[in-house]
């Protein structure tokens, strides 16, 4: 099942929500009352050409058919996500997605720092998980001086956020004069990102 992603992103979409208490929430999973238990319910290629995510805990719920393909799942459905956060529950020595934004906009001129941390987008599909901006705007808020504003921004579709941003620019009259060239970058470099552009040819819009 690890090779078919198609159907791994669809049960995260289904099955998976970011925990606001990780250490709580992994308490009541490992009740005999778990509220946290699903049932994925795997295609079978004749009848069902989608899984789908089913509560067996819920009041009236019926046991499944004979011969179906279940995934359960309990403290999997937060503890998947929660990787981006403590990526160390994994053994990665690394920051989790809060610091790491705090590194890169402590990297920045101060003067900008303000203006970023108000303005933060999420992109990608696993950001539509409940709780995940939420529970970033929490470990953000701890780790910001408090004189910043945070801010998180949650696009209605996370999901194709970054191409609909990128698709009004090439839209856009200023692209023209936003764009650089391959040859150019390799000509002269990170140069006019910080500020010291060399005047190249650009290609039109």
């Amino acid at each position: 099942m690890m090779d078919e992603s198609f159907l791994i992103q669809t049960i995260k979409d289904a099955a998976c929500f970011v925990s606001q208490d990780a250490l709580a929430d992994l308490k009541l999973a490992h009740s005999r009352d778990s509220p946290h238990r699903r049932e994925f319910v795997l295609p079978d290629g004749l009848s069902r050409s989608r899984g789908f995510l089913r509560d067996p805990t819920a009041p009236g719920a019926t046991p499944g058919h004979p011969g179906e393909q279940v995934l359960r799942m309990n403290n999997e459905r937060f503890m998947v996500p929660e990787a981006l956060f403590h990526p160390a529950d994994l053994g990665l020595n690394q920051a989790g997605l809060a610091e790491t934004i705090v590194q890169s906009i402590t990297a920045t001129h101060e003067d900008l720092h303000g203006l970023l941390y108000s303005n933060i987008l999420l992109t990608g599909g696993t950001a539509s998980c409940p709780g995940f901006k939420e529970r970033l705007y929490t470990g953000l808020r701890k780790l910001v001086p408090v004189e910043y504003r945070v801010n998180v921004h949650l696009p209605d579709d996370p999901a194709l956020a970054a191409y609909k941003g990128a698709a009004r620019i090439a839209a856009s009259p200023l692209y023209s004069h936003l764009a650089w060239t391959k040859r150019a970058y390799e000509e002269h470099g990170s140069a006019r990102l910080h500020g010291h552009e060399t005047p190249v040819k650009r290609r039109a819009a």
